[in-house]
């Protein structure tokens, strides 16, 4: 018998595998949009005047802060805080602007701080994303989060290079989501769930499910205000607007605005909420101070789509029965313009600049590029099945077509130029996308944090591709270990540039006492660790207990196909030894890369161990995932155990359960 022992401590965030990475980016401008925001906007956060520690080299100046959220004093175990550091020429005394640091905080590990040589190696141990060396606290990188078919969310590291699996862990729902919106805290993910009458709230920092809110009947659109304060909700199953106070979930009034299926858009900064029904003719505008409907404007049956420019001051419209966009002055609470663009025109979407309208034809498999500026028709693109999401990077707009494998590139900048602009055709993935129906609500594709690509969900690959502007093809795919993935949402964990040279980001420590906070600067090169005490919380999070995993079973033993084998194991707190029951467990049987898996419910058995039934349906390798439901060790966590099958024969084996030896 081969007796398989592993320990992981609880903690935030795995590891990340960015040095490649860091070494391909090395140089590149921090695009603006990667701006994180924190309970309204980052950019009103200031630098603090006087910072905890300063550390300074003969190339750099670096003042390290770490301070409350909510209110002055010191940084408390399990509460909101805001990390900071400043970073200067020491000659000048010029910002050092453009820079791609990485921080991390993890608990002293022993009792005196790390000298350089320490510090590197700490920061070598988190850039490598050893599953052994894990931060409590993680500055970097993003999580790119899927909606999938089967009432489970996949949260997945794409940037661990080096780890055996980037799943950091499922969420389950109660039911099927049809829309999601992320908070601009970044700390919560409502999706609304029709078939539960229900909005759910996940806790996008430990990645699990918060709980549920009752709404009306069939709730499908969501829209949050610009400042996070005030969710909508669309009742398409009752003609009405659920409005919920975002932070206490509460529902603080539900309006009649007609029939559904609804969109929902906030204009005029937030101020106005306008909603359509597809069964009916009115756009409804809702004043968000009076929660009431103050407007009814009559734009036609079947709008399909809305989009909204704040600069603009203006909510366009797209009915694809009258084949044409109706252009609404929020402001005036009247129709401006009526633009018509064809037939089929089903989805508007603005440009990050908000000078070009972006309206897909599905029907007829065109794409009309229109010049706000103008109200006129600018460019039309042509040749394509089925377009149904376009989305956005400083660069380029990315066209998916739901009828072909290909994604269509078009250069924003060249659309103000004479001629045609430029465009590409770019393959991402091995199967059609499909219809498209299941993804009109979340994005399908949807940009990396730093605006230089995106990521791509593919439903019937069970995967998503991650594709790098100036490439021809896809960079990389990350499995969804069988799961069909209906949209992908990045929830961004990386440092931001607040302000010329300050880099700042929320973070939240676990638990009290000396953290080490190791950086990492990309030019100069330079690795440098501060220190922080953090005081007890009375409301802090009990610390996360350590899980300790035993397979007791032959791993190496070669099962068989067709043939069911019962896989004996034993999950334990390691403080109190005690063993976890099979509701606290959760286990993931699958096969690389991903087209067969199986999440299994373990059985108790009489010497406090665990036991899953496994039937291989084919010969291969397969992987067995083992976790919790609480935080302390979530699918992904633990390492897999790899699990060989040969052919089918012979009678079906016993139970692969090995006492163990007393001590």
């Amino acid at each position: 018998m081969i007796k398989l022992k592993w320990a992981v401590a609880g903690g935030l965030y795995v590891g990340l595998g960015l040095l490649i990475w860091l070494l391909v980016t090395q140089g590149r401008p921090l695009p603006s949009s990667r701006a994180a925001v924190v309970e309204g906007s980052v950019a009103a956060t200031p630098a603090p005047e006087s910072p905890s520690q300063v550390l300074e080299r003969e190339d750099v100046r670096i003042a390290f802060s770490l301070r409350p959220l909510a209110s002055g004093g010191e940084v408390k175990a399990g509460a909101d805080a805001w990390a900071s550091f400043t970073l200067t020429d020491p000659r000048t005394g010029e910002p050092l602007a453009g820079q791609r640091p990485l921080a991390w905080m993890t608990p002293r590990a022993g009792e005196q701080a790390p000298d350089e040589k320490g510090c590197k190696t700490l920061v070598s141990e988190f850039l490598g994303g050893l599953l052994s060396r894990k931060a409590d606290v993680d500055m970097n990188g993003y999580m790119a989060v899927t909606l999938n078919e089967d009432n489970t969310l996949s949260v997945i590291n794409p940037q661990l290079a080096f780890s055996r699996t980037k799943l950091f862990s499922l969420i389950s729902l109660t039911g099927a989501p049809a829309d999601w919106v992320l908070h601009p805290s970044k700390e919560s993910l409502f999706l609304s769930l029709p078939g539960a009458n229900r909005v759910a709230v996940v806790d996008t920092v430990r990645f699990r499910l918060r709980g549920t809110v009752p709404v009306g009947k069939g709730p499908t659109r969501l829209a949050l205000s610009p400042d996070g304060g005030l969710l909508a909700v669309g009742n398409d199953g009752e003609g009405s607007v659920s409005l919920l106070d975002a932070k206490s979930q509460e529902v603080l009034r539900t309006l009649p605005v007609g029939p559904g299926p609804q969109e929902l858009v906030f204009a005029e900064e937030g101020r106005m909420l306008w909603v359509s029904g597809r069964g009916g003719e009115v756009l409804s505008g809702v004043d968000v101070d009076r929660l009431e409907v103050v407007e009814r404007l009559e734009v036609g049956q079947g709008v399909t789509s809305l989009a909204v420019s704040d600069s603009a001051r203006a909510v366009y419209a797209a009915i694809p029965s009258r084949g044409e966009v109706v252009v609404v002055d929020s402001a005036g609470r009247k129709v401006a313009q009526r633009i018509s663009l064809g037939e089929g025109v089903e989805r508007v979407a603005l440009d990050p600049s908000g000078r070009w309208l972006f309206a897909l034809h599905r029907d007829t498999g065109k794409v009309s590029v229109v010049d706000t500026a103008t109200g006129q028709p600018r460019h039309v693109f042509e040749g394509l099945v089925s377009p149904d999401f376009v989305t956005f990077t400083p660069q380029f707009a990315y066209v998916r077509d739901a009828g072909d494998k290909r994604l269509l590139l078009i250069q924003r900048e060249s659309l103000a130029k004479p001629g045609e602009p430029v465009t590409l055709r770019i393959p991402f993935a091995q199967t059609l996308p499909g219809k498209g129906d299941e993804a009109e609500g979340a994005a399908p594709v949807v940009p990396t944090p730093d605006g230089q690509g995106v990521l791509i969900a593919s439903p019937e690959d069970r995967a998503l591709f991650f594709f790098q502007e100036g490439m021809m093809a896809p960079s990389g795919s990350h499995l969804n270990y069988g799961r069909r993935p209906r949209a992908v949402m990045v929830v961004d964990r990386s440092l931001s540039e607040v302000k010329p040279g300050v880099y700042a980001s929320a973070v939240k420590p676990s638990q009290e006492g000396v953290y080490e906070v190791p950086l990492l600067l990309d030019s100069p090169r330079r690795a440098v660790c501060f220190e922080y005490r953090v005081a007890p919380g009375a409301t802090a999070q009990a610390r996360v207990p350590k899980v300790e995993f035993t397979a007791l079973f032959d791993a190496d033993k070669r099962l068989h196909a067709a043939q069911t084998t019962r896989l004996h194991f034993r999950l334990v707190n390691a403080s109190t030894k005690r063993p976890l029951r099979p509701q606290e467990v959760s286990v993931l049987l699958f096969k690389p890369p991903g087209a067969w898996q199986r999440v299994v419910e373990p059985q108790a058995v009489e010497d406090g161990g665990l036991e899953v039934s496994f039937t291989p349906p084919s010969p291969g390798q397969y992987q067995m995932l083992v976790g919790t439901r609480t935080p302390a060790s979530p699918l992904g966590k633990l390492p897999p155990l790899t699990l060989r099958v040969g052919p089918a024969e012979g009678p079906p084996p016993a139970s692969l359960h090995v006492q163990e030896t007393p001590p």
